[in-house]
């Protein structure tokens, strides 16, 4: 199950890519990355209280409350920061590229970390479907000027990203997906609250709220991807192999396309299609493994 939850996940972020796509011309990254943590936090919050009235079910060490903590703020806010600066560097269709290097260094960290080895059929599995996923991002965007400075960037973004993954992992591997994604924003929302006040930028997180769509498409792309995306990644790394959980996660970039066409009436490539193709077939070596 933790497998098919993190497949889910990929399709629900690829739905809400393409509603903060249509709120990010309008805000800045660090406003749209507070506001749908916020509301994300509180969604979840709820959740949380009236399915379990906020009961961990297990008492953790000081290790593990340590990492779970600590995964939120270098996979949630480093990694989502360094995203945004290799997105302004080096273009989407790039950065995405970079970042389907990010199951396998999960799978390297993992396996060194804390023992979570791979079979032959899962790297099999693992390799196929970030090629496939490469050859889906690669369909897009006209070429920009690669810089140094974007592909350090990007080097951060896939570290901190999947060493976040298996912080998550350590912390919260005795809990379930809810109150871990609780956690984990609720460290983000106070983390980049300190910092927008400290850059005395607090007034511009009203920006959205002044035009009806952008709003919507805010609140929408927040449920989706923030609230139910991220529970059920949490979910499916403590049900699961992290770095199987990881690729399948990866995805995004996939099912983002069927969802343009119907959403947008963007018609795919020949390439776009083939490289799904290839993905779905690397998702079956994973899930069969």
């Amino acid at each position: 199950m933790g497998e098919l939850a993190a497949l889910v996940a990929a399709m629900l972020w690829a739905y809400a890519s393409i509603e903060f796509a249509r709120v990010a011309t309008r805000c800045s990254a660090l406003v749209i990355n507070l506001l749908k943590c916020t509301g994300g936090l509180i969604c979840l919050t709820l959740l949380w209280w009236v399915l379990d009235d906020f009961e961990l079910g297990v008492e953790l060490s000081d290790r593990e409350w340590f990492y779970l903590l600590l995964s939120a703020v270098v996979g949630l806010i480093l990694g989502d920061t360094f995203f945004f600066l290799a997105l302004r560097d080096l273009g989407a269709r790039m950065t995405l590229l970079v970042s389907a290097l990010i199951p396998p260094v999960t799978a390297v960290i993992s396996a060194r970390w804390i023992g979570e080895g791979l079979v032959l059929q899962e790297w099999l599995g693992l390799l196929v479907t970030g090629a496939g996923v490469c050859l889906v991002v690669g369909k897009r965007e006209g070429e920009r000027s690669h810089h140094l400075r974007g592909l350090f960037y990007g080097v951060l973004l896939v570290g901190t990203t999947a060493l976040g993954n298996v912080m998550t992992k350590v912390g919260g591997e005795r809990l379930d997906g809810l109150p871990i994604a609780v956690l984990r924003l609720s460290v983000a929302v106070f983390v980049l609250a300190l910092v927008m006040t400290f850059l005395r930028r607090l007034p511009e997180l009203a920006l959205p709220w002044r035009e009806p769509r952008v709003d919507g498409a805010l609140i929408r792309g927040t449920f989706t991807g923030t609230v139910l995306g991220i529970w059920l990644l949490m979910y499916a790394f403590t049900a699961s192999n992290v770095a199987v959980a990881t690729a399948m996660a990866g995805t995004s970039p996939v099912w983002v396309l069927p969802l343009a066409f119907f959403i947008e009436s963007d018609r795919p490539s020949a390439r776009a299609v083939t490289g799904a193709l290839v993905a779905m077939a690397g998702l079956a070596v994973l899930a069969f493994a």
